[in-house]
């Protein structure tokens, strides 16, 4: 769901799955820009670090509201008031797939990343007399994947030729590996991201007073105990990394018709519009996939 005139809008709210998104399109102002650098650098990076703590107040004071067609920034607010910013991506002359599932030419590529999922600027209008609040959204690649007709898919599999070389190449540059990416952040950017924070800011400045005042045991003691406790939440936030990618790696080896000829390929090759061929001893599906005709062995 899309509230009205989206494209033309500073706000837009989304359905996706569960929860309920609502957008704000932002952009960097030069004058913004010009005072957030002044005043990090007079106060000796104290006010980034407060817009770091506050996002709300980040976005409020480097960033001025604009319509999604000229978004740098979005900035997300879920139904429970959990807050991001995702900045737009953009990639220009990329074929993207139509309503009908047929992949076409598009000037520009935009979209943002939100929890692990692509949404990607959507916008088939063709005038402001005749756009519809539906035409412009954000949507993810399943959603898009999804209206495509049924009986698209199943001329590709009646044609029992499956899909072409150079479609795959066009699938594959859109829509992406089949595989979740979950990146092991460096050790040295959670150490950081740990000190930052405002406890432990607290704690530096404590210790920096406590031995100007020749408290230097009790300050000692504080430095020690908070390395250790930094040293044990890396390790933890680092080990759920460990066992996240290693729950989410999977990938088999599964048999397709392409070009009209059956190959095996890799799972994470896969794209929207391949068509599998299970085996008799049947396998492990790396995808959603729709069973469309078959014989009992």
């Amino acid at each position: 769901m899309v509230e009205a005139g989206g494209a033309r809008r500073h706000r837009m709210t989304l359905e996706s799955g569960d929860h309920t998104l609502t957008l704000f399109a932002y952009r960097t102002g030069p004058f913004k820009t010009v005072l957030f650098y002044v005043l990090t650098f007079l106060t000796l990076g104290i006010f980034r670090l407060i817009l770091h703590w506050k996002q709300k107040w980040d976005v409020k004071v480097r960033m001025v509201p604009c319509t999604f067609e000229s978004a740098e920034y979005i900035y997300i607010v879920d139904n429970h008031n959990v807050t991001e910013l995702q900045p737009v991506l953009r990639k220009p002359n990329v074929m993207i797939p139509s309503a009908n599932g047929e992949m076409q030419k598009s000037a520009e590529l935009r979209w943002f990343v939100f929890r692990k999922l692509e949404y990607i600027w959507i916008d088939n209008t063709d005038s402001e007399e005749t756009a519809d609040e539906s035409d412009c959204c954000w949507k993810t690649s399943f959603d898009i994947a999804n209206q495509i007709p049924c009986r698209s898919l199943l001329s590709v599999s009646e044609g029992n030729s499956g899909l072409s070389s150079s479609e795959i190449s066009r699938r594959l540059e859109f829509y992406g590996r089949n595989e979740i990416v979950v990146q092991l952040r460096p050790i040295l950017y959670l150490l950081f991201m740990e000190v930052i924070t405002p406890f432990y800011v607290f704690q530096i400045f404590s210790v920096t007073v406590w031995y100007n005042d020749e408290y230097a045991y009790y300050a000692s003691l504080i430095v020690v105990l908070s390395l250790a406790s930094i040293v044990m939440d890396v390790y933890q936030i680092r080990s759920q990394e460990i066992r996240l990618r290693s729950m989410v790696h999977s990938t088999e080896s599964v048999e397709v018709i392409r070009d009209g000829k059956e190959m095996t390929i890799g799972s994470d090759q896969l794209v929207p519009g391949d068509i599998l061929l299970i085996p008799p001893h049947g396998c492990l599906m790396q995808c959603d996939s729709v069973l469309m005709n078959g014989c009992p062995y």
